[in-house]
């Protein structure tokens, strides 16, 4: 199944948070609301949502049990040691811890997305006795991707990708860079695995939709063909795709 959601859609579900662990804002885009207890979307499925943390807030440590993503899209900050800047990624696999997570000067805004959703967050090292023993950890760093400029995107006469995370097992995330006119996902061409697409800069058009920078695609079905068409200034999707065994 293939699902669109339009941020400037969702902005009357923007909830926000000013609890003991979090300041900021929550934009939900697909799934369940990742605040507990707000009636908003469905636990199953692929979940997405905005984060805008307040400037110099630190975000504890902690973990949570699905495959996850967190793409930056505007601001600074670290996680970690890591220091964030726009168009970088960050994948967790499940009950891997990270943090802290602090937003720079000026506020730091973030995308997770999540193959399956979940509403639980645990932090550590309260939260240390429920770690499932045996299981695997594992991190993985990419970017930062940087946006071509609006005239070499309406000039661009061939696709080009460029790819900036990847594993064995599938996991990976590259960036597509579309000429006017172009598809996403060519039927003549493999795609495969769960994944979503982040429109960076551009359009494209998909089923009656128009979909602007900003704005995510999901695909929770390793055969299915994005088939949405890039608009006449071109268009730059950051594709995320989980590992192979990301719903076992």
């Amino acid at each position: 199944m293939i699902t669109f959601a339009s941020l400037a859609a969702s902005a009357g579900a923007r909830c926000e948070r000013r609890s003991e662990n979090f300041h900021g804002t929550v934009t939900p885009l697909l799934g369940a609301h990742p605040v507990p207890g707000v009636p908003w979307g469905s636990d199953a499925g692929p979940q997405a949502y905005l984060v805008q943390q307040d400037p110099g807030w630190s975000l504890a440590t902690h973990y949570h049990t699905e495959h996850q993503f967190q793409l930056v899209s505007r601001g600074r900050g670290t996680l970690g040691q890591h220091a964030l800047e726009p168009l970088m990624l960050h994948y967790a696999s499940p009950e891997s811890g990270y943090g802290p997570l602090v937003a720079g000067e000026h506020g730091l805004e973030y995308y997770t997305l999540r193959a399956r959703g979940t509403r639980d967050t645990w932090y550590l090292p309260q939260a240390r006795e429920r770690l499932r023993r045996g299981l695997k950890k594992r991190h993985a760093y990419g970017g930062p991707v940087h946006s071509s400029m609006p005239d070499e995107r309406a000039g661009r006469r061939a696709r080009a990708v460029q790819r900036f995370m990847d594993g064995a097992d599938g996991l990976g995330a590259w960036m597509l860079r579309l000429p006017p006119g172009d598809v996403v996902d060519r039927e003549e061409e493999p795609c495969g695995g769960v994944r979503f697409y982040y429109v960076a800069a551009g359009s494209l058009s998909w089923r009656g939709e128009c979909a602007q920078a900003g704005d995510v695609f999901s695909v929770d079905q390793a055969d299915e063909h994005l088939d949405a068409q890039a608009g006449d200034s071109g268009a730059e999707l950051i594709v995320m795709r989980f590992p192979d065994d990301c719903l076992t």
